[in-house]
C-alpha cells in the first residue's frame, strides 16, 4: 500500500503570482494542464479533503523552486505549506537547482542532489 492517498505535482513557475492563492486554486491549477477528468466539484472535494485532513496522506511535489518568484518564496500559499503554517501534516518533495534551495535547508529533513550525467551514465540511469 502507498504511504500517500494523494500526490499533487505543483509546477511552481506556472502558478499565478497571486499571494492570496487558496488550496482550491492550487489544486485547480495543478489539474488544468493535464489530461484529467476532474471537474469543479472534484476540485472542490479534493481541496476540502486536503484542508480538513491538514494535508495528512498528501504529498506535494513542488517542481522548479528555483523558478518560483522570490516574493512568493517568502509569502504565499506554497511558502505557508513549506513552513508548516497550513497543511502541517502534508509531505513535500522540492525540485530545484542546488543554490536556489539553500534557504530551504532548515525546513527539510533530507536532501538529494543529482549531478549531471554523461552519455552512458544517462542510459544506465534510465534502464
Amino acid at each position: 500500500a502507498s504511504e500517500y492517498k494523494l500526490v499533487i505535482r505543483v509546477v511552481l513557475r506556472g502558478l499565478p503570482s497571486d499571494t492570496t492563492l487558496s488550496v482550491e486554486d492550487l489544486v485547480r491549477s495543478c489539474t488544468s494542464d493535464v489530461n484529467t477528468s476532474l471537474d469543479e466539484e472534484d476540485v472542490s472535494t479534493l481541496s476540502q479533503y486536503i484542508t480538513v485532513s491538514k494535508g495528512k496522506d498528501t504529498l506535494f511535489i513542488m517542481d522548479g523552486y528555483d523558478e518560483f518568484p522570490e516574493k512568493l518564496q517568502e509569502k504565499s500559499l506554497v511558502a505557508d505549506i513549506l513552513n508548516g503554517k497550513i497543511l502541517p501534516q502534508s509531505s513535500f518533495i522540492i525540485t530545484s537547482r542546488p543554490r536556489a534551495s539553500v534557504p530551504l535547508h532548515d525546513k527539510i529533513d533530507r536532501r538529494i542532489e543529482v549531478s549531471g550525467f554523461e552519455g552512458k551514465e544517462i542510459e544506465q540511469f534510465i534502464r
